[in-house]
């Protein structure tokens, strides 16, 4: 498996896990602890994929940049 296609399935199995999160919310919870430890994981798994987000958008202006060298 090329670095690429790690990265894209990475990125799909955050949106699902996020996708569950908020399933489960939506269902209802029964207990506040529950409810901001869903929203945790929510916000973790968000932030992560913005990250990894960011990282290729970063990585793709340095090729741009590199290979105009």
């Amino acid at each position: 498996m090329d670095e690429m296609n790690l990265i894209y399935k990475f990125q799909r199995e955050l949106k699902e896990r996020i996708a569950s999160v908020e399933e489960t919310i939506l269902q209802g919870v029964d207990n506040l602890e529950k409810y901001q430890y869903l929203i945790g994981q929510r916000k973790a798994y968000s932030e992560s994929l913005q990250e990894l987000s960011n990282l290729l958008k970063k990585g793709a202006y340095d090729d741009e940049q590199n290979s105009g060298n």
